[in-house]
């Protein structure tokens, strides 16, 4: 767990400056987009709420090199995945996982039941099947089922990115990872203790931030470990 000390953040007035500026450089810009999608929706026939009418006016108001937007109807219309002959492929009977950190590949392409994973908006839980997904992850417990409910590893993660693609495959990806049966409750303890101190003795919005990391971090894993015992 030593590897949670190391975390650094960029000053937090430096980035609510910056915020800032970029809010009053794009603001004509939004203004601009709101007002033209408002007066595309209100010219009432079917083509005009359609992506094909939109994009051309989002384009003409806001230029850009990056990817046009999508729509919900975008992935519900798209084909199923296939195989190189069109025929529809079947759903696996696996998930192929990975879970890649920086300095170790702790699972390289293997095949599990289930993986749970503690995104951002809430757990959730890849099978085989699950439709494509990117979810930011939160620190907490990715539970890892070789085989459904019996076969079951526990790691504590500080956070990442899950990758759910429609071949089946699922990667995650983290800075760190423990087994939770690793941690030391005590140790556990005594680092959110100290984080709450320098949260509450913070001498500027930097010591701050840095200190509210730790307690985040340390309070997940102090409830990881509570539901174990």
């Amino acid at each position: 767990c030593e590897g949670f000390h190391s975390l650094r953040l960029p000053g937090v007035a430096m980035l609510g400056t910056m915020l800032r500026r970029i809010g009053a450089a794009t603001l004509p810009h939004q203004r601009a987009m709101r007002t033209s999608a408002a007066n595309l929706f209100a010219e009432g026939s079917e083509a005009s709420v359609g992506s094909k009418a939109y994009l051309p006016k989002f384009m003409d108001v806001a230029p850009s090199g990056l990817d046009p937007p999508t729509f919900q109807g975008d992935y519900g219309n798209a084909p199923a995945a296939t195989a190189e002959d069109g025929t529809p492929l079947p759903i696996p009977e696996k998930v192929t996982f990975s879970l890649q950190l920086p300095h170790q590949a702790v699972y390289s392409r293997e095949e599990v039941d289930m993986v749970l994973a503690p995104a951002s908006t809430g757990d959730f839980g890849v099978l085989p099947g699950h439709v494509p997904t990117v979810a930011q992850l939160k620190p907490g417990v990715l539970q890892v089922h070789k085989t459904r409910d019996t076969d079951v590893t526990n790691y504590f993660i500080n956070g990442g990115f899950a990758f759910v693609h429609a071949n089946g495959q699922a990667d995650v990806v983290a800075q760190e990872c423990v087994l939770l049966e690793d941690l030391d409750p005590e140790m556990v303890k005594q680092g959110l203790a100290e984080y709450q101190s320098k949260a509450s003795t913070a001498n500027d919005d930097y010591e701050r931030a840095v200190a509210q990391v730790g307690v985040e971090v340390y309070s997940a894993m102090q409830s990881a470990l509570e539901k174990t015992t």
